[in-house]
């Protein structure tokens, strides 16, 4: 911080750096819509799954 005096006023003046470098907040927001991705992917096939057990146990029921 830098004070300087004019007449009798005092003013002060402060620089502040700010690193604009997104590169990783950008790689960090791919892996998460990837793995949101691959969240509803794998949703899908447990459901898929789940059907299929549901199919396979009623029709053992109509067989015995």
């Amino acid at each position: 911080m830098k004070c300087k005096q004019t007449d009798s006023i005092y003013t002060s003046s402060m620089q502040i750096g700010i690193n604009t470098d997104t590169i990783q907040i950008d790689a960090l927001i791919v892996k998460l819509e990837r793995a949101v991705e691959l969240q509803k992917q794998l949703s899908k096939a447990v459901r898929a799954v789940e059907e299929s057990i549901t199919m396979l146990s009623h029709r053992d029921s109509f067989i015995r």
